[in-house]
């Protein structure tokens, strides 16, 4: 069994820092 494809653990870390992003751009705004 196969862990994380590196594909699959880039993409779910770039997932988390547009997330993260948005956030930012929220609490700037506030």
């Amino acid at each position: 069994m196969k862990a994380f494809a590196p594909n699959e653990i880039s993409s779910h870390y770039f997932k988390r820092l547009e997330e993260q992003a948005v956030y930012d751009e929220i609490l700037m705004a506030a």
